[in-house]
């Protein structure tokens, strides 16, 4: 198994596949199937991207986030 089918597997863990917080749907997809997007943050001076997982509600497209980081420890 892959690291993002890993990855994946854990968010299911520990997330499951819970109510989108807008629409109430609960059907999920994997956006860039599953692989890792890299956010920059203007606040961080070492290191400023964050790797994310993201899953869009199929329902209304509403995003979710996951780190990676938190993910893998």
């Amino acid at each position: 198994m892959d690291e993002d089918a890993k990855l994946l597997e854990l968010v299911e863990q520990r997330a499951g596949r819970p109510e989108c917080s807008v629409c109430r749907g609960t059907d999920w997809a994997l956006v860039k199937d599953g692989k890792p997007i890299t956010f920059l943050s203007f606040e961080a001076k070492d290191d400023p991207r964050v790797r994310v997982l993201a899953l869009a509600c199929r329902n209304c497209g509403y995003l979710r986030f996951h780190s990676v980081e938190a993910l893998a420890s």
